[in-house]
């Protein structure tokens, strides 16, 4: 990084240890902590692939109806759950576009 002196350095690490963003080690070398914040809190990685928690909500959801559905075969029992899962696809859509 390009700081002019090395007093500012020294202040930059110890505001990122200050905000648990960092971590310092007993010889004055600093570590990154991981910490998910902000918007990424609402994806995780699969290989090299980021995909939003809700996708897997809406599969569950979906399937789940598709499930209920069969058992007892109602009018309410399907609207309920294709409402449910028509929000949880709506959301996984709002995730993406975020991306």
């Amino acid at each position: 990084m390009a700081f002019s002196t090395p007093a500012q350095a020294k202040y930059h690490l110890k505001r990122l240890v200050d905000l648990g963003l960092a971590k310092e080690d007993g010889d004055a070398t600093y570590r990154a902590t991981e910490r998910k914040f902000g918007i990424l809190r609402f994806f995780f990685r699969i290989r090299n692939s980021v995909m939003p928690m809700s996708l897997f909500y809406s599969a569950f959801f979906g399937i789940l109806t598709v499930f209920l559905f069969l058992r007892s075969p109602t009018i309410e029992i399907l609207l309920m759950g294709a409402l449910i899962t028509a929000k949880e696809v709506a959301d996984t859509y709002t995730f993406y576009a975020m991306l």
